[in-house]
């Protein structure tokens, strides 16, 4: 972008043109909501380019979108503490993957303070945590989260990615859980 800005920008209007034409063949499909790997990050991009040209794409979509009563999740882990109040202003119904740390930068209070109602999120257990933690310390983490999360739009989820290493008893215990509340 430093050296070539005039390159970058025409690719970037010709990848806006080719989404913007992927969203019109997929609101006439039978799937009710869509989600899409831009994933933002500040490792990735800077809150001033997402500003000035990812988030008026994304905007376009979810407009679009809802003309068709369908919905947006953006996926976004990592590093989005910077990127929230931006995404909050598009289009979206949900950003998926709030990861804590070390993975993320925001835990899902933080990141519910810096959206709007409408906006839901999705995630909360940090992979590392999920892969190295106890069961107690599972079960604190869930009804921690999801206490916090009462009467807001989640989805308690892994955040990014399920490790290798997570057990099939713990996905069973996070299910047991979530069902005792």
């Amino acid at each position: 972008m430093y050296d070539f800005p005039e390159v970058v920008e025409e690719c970037l209007a010709v990848m806006e043109k080719v989404s913007v034409r992927s969203v019109e063949i997929s609101v006439n499909s039978e799937a009710e909501g869509f989600i899409f790997w831009e994933d933002s990050s500040t490792t990735n991009i800077s809150p001033d380019f997402f500003r000035k040209y990812t988030a008026p794409v994304i905007h376009k979509w979810g407009e679009m979108i809802h003309k068709h009563d369908k919905y947006l999740i953006h996926h976004a882990c990592g590093q989005i503490r910077d990127l929230l109040p931006l995404m909050n202003k598009t289009a979206i119904d949900m950003v998926e993957s709030i990861s804590p740390p070390p993975t993320g930068n925001i835990d899902l209070d933080e990141a519910f303070t810096l959206l709007d109602n409408d906006k839901g999120l999705i995630g909360g257990i940090e992979p590392t945590f999920y892969e190295q933690c106890n069961m107690n310390e599972l079960e604190e983490r869930v009804n921690y989260l999801c206490s916090m999360s009462k009467g807001r739009k989640f989805i308690l989820a892994n955040s990014d990615s399920c490790p290798p290493g997570v057990t099939y008893e713990k996905l069973k215990e996070v299910g047991r859980i979530v069902r005792s509340l």
